[in-house]
């Protein structure tokens, strides 16, 4: 199996019913098979961290946070998928409709950009759209 890892330079820009939100992280790309992970802390209290990975393959892009709170997310362009949030608070069940997934990695490094609709234990929780780019660490 061909595996690699480097250390990243991410940025995660989300855009929700009109507001932005940028995360700036230094993370981790992993190169597995034909999977690509990226992995990245994101920036919280001691108590709080999330630790953040996305998996790429086949076309499509999963989510999985780790810390403060819990939470997967499947993302497949033109498909509903069914995921899950936990914090505190408790569980939640997500449902993503993918509306569209572009993805321009080399061997880890680039962009994902996707867009999707969100509906939380049913209701419906917006629009979302979401840029991923990753860079060599410097």
């Amino acid at each position: 199996m061909n595996e690699s890892k480097r250390q990243v330079q991410i940025r995660l820009h989300t855009a929700h019913d009109g507001e932005r939100h940028t995360v700036k992280a230094q993370g981790h790309v992993y190169l597995k098979g034909r999977h690509i992970y990226i992995r990245f802390e994101e920036p919280g209290t001691e108590r709080n961290r999330v630790a953040t990975t996305i998996k790429i393959a086949g076309g499509e892009v999963t989510v999985f946070r780790q810390g403060g709170v819990r939470s997967e997310q499947r993302f497949a362009p033109g498909k509903t998928t069914a995921g899950y949030f936990e914090n505190t608070q408790g569980s939640f069940r997500l449902e993503t409709t993918t509306k569209k997934l572009d993805i321009g990695l080399t061997e880890g490094i680039g962009f994902v950009e996707w867009s999707y609709s969100l509906l939380v234990a049913g209701v419906d929780a917006g629009h979302f759209r979401l840029r991923l780019e990753v860079r060599e660490d410097e």
